[in-house]
């Protein structure tokens, strides 16, 4: 799936905001399964599964194991572009299953969101993971 204007934005966001950030982006057909993009920082890697929810989204069976097998054993989250809703959500892969366009909200009680498509709020979570 090509890369969504969010998307995008978003990984410039981080660029720009996070000191010494490696950015690798790794979604394209060939890697079917793989988060989008992984950042690397010091010694710690996040991978992120980016989608674009308008209302909702579809998400391979394999790409959820693999998100799940690379939070267990590292680092992974799905941050989740809600245009219906103006937010981003980030969640857990362990996670992920719950989220849909109807238990959706502001306060969501199993990940974090924010109002607006804040991408500096974004780019200071994913720094956080990176410590």
């Amino acid at each position: 799936m090509a890369e969504t204007p969010y998307s995008v934005r978003a990984r410039a966001v981080i660029r720009e905001h996070i000191r010494y950030v490696v950015d690798l982006k790794h979604a394209d057909k060939a890697s079917s399964g793989h988060p989008d993009s992984s950042f690397t920082r010091y010694d710690h890697t996040l991978w992120t599964e980016f989608k674009h929810a308008n209302p909702d989204f579809a998400s391979q069976g394999i790409q959820e194991l693999t998100c799940k097998r690379l939070e267990q054993h590292g680092r992974c989250i799905y941050v989740i572009f809600d245009t219906l809703r103006d937010c981003i959500t980030i969640l857990s892969p362990k996670d992920i299953g719950k989220w849909s366009p109807k238990t959706a909200s502001k306060d969501v009680p199993f990940g974090l969101s924010c109002i607006g498509f804040d991408y500096d709020w974004l780019a200071a979570e994913i720094e956080k993971r990176l410590r």
